[in-house]
Parts: structure tokens; C-alpha cells; sequence
């Protein structure tokens, strides 16, 4: 099954943010995604948000945390092999 992880989104930011400058070595970060009863797509698509997002070397990991879906681990067997570390 196909998925368009990707979606077309012009990047808008206020002109505050426009102007701002970060220093060129920020830590990097853990990003926590809970979900509850998720279709597998929608993190897939959360995931590669983050990733395609974030400046490359910041993310750290991407926890995937199951608040106890009723699906068991359906949706998280069907998302490890399409994501790529360090999800």
C-alpha cells in the first residue's frame, strides 16, 4: 500500500521568526508522539513530518508511545519496517 508521506506545505512563519538567528549548534532533541487507536498512515505521516521538518543531525529520536490502543500491536508492526531511524 502506497502512502504520500509527504505533503505540499508552504513553510509560513511570522516576520518575528523570519528575522530571528539560532546558533549552529543546538542540541538535539527527543520527540514524543503518544497516540491513542492511530491509523498506522497518520504517524507515518506525523513521523516524516518531524524528520522532513526539523533541521538534519537535530532529531535525536522519534518514541512512537501507544496509550494503550485496542489494537494492540498491529499498528506499531505495520510501521516498522516503512520508518527510518531513529523512529
Amino acid at each position: 500500500m502506497a502512502v504520500a508521506t509527504r505533503a505540499l506545505w508552504k513553510k509560513q512563519f511570522p516576520p518575528q521568526c523570519q528575522k530571528k538567528r539560532y546558533s549552529a549548534k543546538l542540541p538535539t532533541a527527543s520527540v514524543v508522539v503518544p497516540f491513542h487507536n492511530e491509523h498506522w498512515t497518520t504517524l507515518l505521516r506525523t513521523a516524516t513530518s518531524v524528520l522532513n521538518r526539523s533541521p538534519p543531525g537535530l532529531i535525536k529520536e522519534i518514541i512512537l508511545a501507544d496509550d494503550f490502543s485496542n489494537k494492540g500491536k498491529r499498528t506499531t508492526s505495520r510501521l516498522q519496517p516503512t520508518l527510518p531511524p531513529p523512529i
